[in-house]
């Protein structure tokens, strides 16, 4: 049998642009697939010596076209078999799963189709599919008529123009028994794969939870991600794979979409798209909206669900339930390969401790996650943002933010630029998050935050001094009239004003 670089370089003859794709996988193994797929016997030599097990990647569009034929039955049907009568003998490649891939050259410009007809699709441009000697489960796409590949005649366009009222087939049945499992052996001596991460070390393929109380700049964080995703490089020193991002807006109006777009300080990249989404749709079906996208833009790399809270149906929240619903998610990501990110809030009472218990819901929630991502304030300076990384098969790491006056997240690289807050100071502000609001003398509420230095005069000083750091932790402070000898005081915590707080019961649940 020839070798999968002979069978590349075969392609390449026919000025075929290939590119390498992951051992016995469907997925790029180069991130610009698109642009760097290539016919040159150097390079294509260079990727393949590099990993001689490395599958075939067929750009197709640019006057080539393939027709994938997934469910043979439908040639039975009048309707097509009218058509495959007429075409032309040409190039025919069957897959693993027992269907067709038929070869044209077209002389003009054909856009790739999904499901033109039952269960039938055209690849054209910005696509691509497996060429011969691939290998999926152990079964290889193999050359069953190797004849030349056709130009494209009448009978070829006609049937590209497509049939909404094609008939469906009869449901598939197959009494076939086929392998569905390795041989561990077998696996102990295959390579690892490439890492496929959309950001490495950040953003793997699945589902990734992103949370974060309320505003700390959750939002725009999403918003630069995907800018950075769209146009590939560096993402807060991580390296980003360049793709499409779909990003799904429930919580605000278009209008404020276009001001931080145009107050942004980055250069908006085209490969962003945004969805203004309403809320709370009894029939949102995320996987239908992939796959619509898709249809448009086949480099699909993330889904940004903004927030998650908006499309979830299930008023219960156990353990198994959530884990159940996190695992949909997971599957859809691996079915796409894309990384769904779900963007959510935290629960009230932060704990600095073990940060990702913050994540509202069950532990069963970020139990099924693949990655997890949270945004922090930093108790001693609330202008610095901590952010945190972990996951499966993703390395912890914690990283110092702050924002720019067009609110762009930026490392800090400088230590000195983390400024403490007075001990006390902060104890009162952790008791008045954690209490929701207080009000009475400051020698009661120093006993109550057990401040180290009791002194009504002492704390006066540090609450009317430091009114910009109480409203950086949304805690609105107010001197109220003096009813007895002590002064009186207001604190009151309006950070979750604009959050559904029914969910908290929960919090003891994120301990576990």
């Amino acid at each position: 049998m020839s070798s999968l670089l002979d069978k590349a370089l075969d392609y390449a003859k026919e000025e075929i642009k290939v590119f390498p794709m992951f051992q016995t996988s469907c997925i790029p193994a180069i991130e610009s697939w698109n642009d760097d797929a290539s016919d040159d016997v150097n390079q294509i030599m260079g990727w393949w010596n590099h990993n001689s097990n490395y599958n075939i990647g067929l750009r197709t569009g640019h006057g080539l076209i393939i027709i994938d034929v997934k469910n043979l039955k439908q040639l039975e049907d009048d309707a097509i078999k009218k058509f495959f009568d007429l075409l032309p003998s040409t190039l025919v490649v069957q897959t693993p799963k027992k269907g067709w891939h038929l070869y044209f050259y077209v002389e003009k410009k054909v856009e790739t189709k999904l499901n033109i007809y039952k269960d039938i699709d055209v690849h054209g441009e910005d696509s691509y599919v497996m060429g011969a000697g691939s290998i999926i489960g152990d079964i290889a796409y193999k050359i069953v008529k190797d004849n030349p590949i056709a130009k494209a005649n009448e009978a070829v366009y006609e049937f590209l123009e497509g049939g909404e009222d094609s008939p469906s087939p009869p449901p598939e049945y197959s009494d076939q028994h086929n392998v569905t499992w390795k041989s561990a052996l077998t696996m102990s001596k295959q390579e690892l794969k490439e890492s496929s991460d959309v950001i490495e070390g950040m953003l793997p393929i699945g589902v990734v939870l992103f949370a974060a109380p309320a505003k700390t700049g959750k939002t725009f964080f999403c918003m630069q991600m995907s800018n950075t995703i769209a146009k590939g490089g560096q993402f807060l020193g991580y390296q980003c794979h360049k793709g499409n991002v779909y990003y799904l807006a429930f919580e605000d109006p278009e209008n404020n979409q276009i001001e931080r777009l145009r107050n942004s300080s980055y250069e908006i990249e085209d490969g962003y798209d945004i969805e203004i989404c309403s809320p709370y749709q009894n029939d949102f079906n995320l996987e239908e909206k992939i796959i619509n996208y898709r249809y448009f833009n086949p480099n699909l790399k993330a889904v940004i669900v903004d927030t998650f809270e908006k499309i979830r149906e299930m008023n219960e929240r156990t353990y198994t339930i959530e884990y159940k619903e996190l695992t949909y998610f997971h599957e859809l990501g691996l079915k796409y390969h894309i990384s769904i990110v779900l963007v959510m809030h935290t629960i009230k009472n932060v704990n600095y401790n073990n940060v990702f218990t913050n994540i509202s819901g069950s532990a069963g929630t970020a139990a099924a996650a693949d990655g997890l991502l949270m945004l922090l304030r930093n108790q001693q300076n609330p202008d610095v943002r901590m952010f945190y990384i972990d996951g499966k098969n993703i390395r912890t790491d914690m990283i110092c933010l702050k924002q720019d006056e067009h609110m762009c997240f930026e490392t800090i690289k400088d230590d000195t630029e983390v400024q403490e807050i007075d001990p006390d100071l902060m104890l009162i502000i952790r008791y008045v998050i954690e209490h929701g609001k207080y009000c009475g003398s400051l020698e009661k509420l120093g006993v109550a935050a057990h401040v180290s230095y009791n002194k009504g005069v002492h704390l006066r000083w540090l609450l009317d001094h430091n009114k910009i750091v109480l409203e950086t932790y949304f805690i609105r402070y107010t001197n109220l009239r003096r009813s007895t000898h002590s002064r009186q005081v207001s604190l009151v915590y309006y950070g979750d004003d604009d959050i559904d707080d029914t969910n908290d019961s929960n919090d003891a649940m994120t301990q576990f």
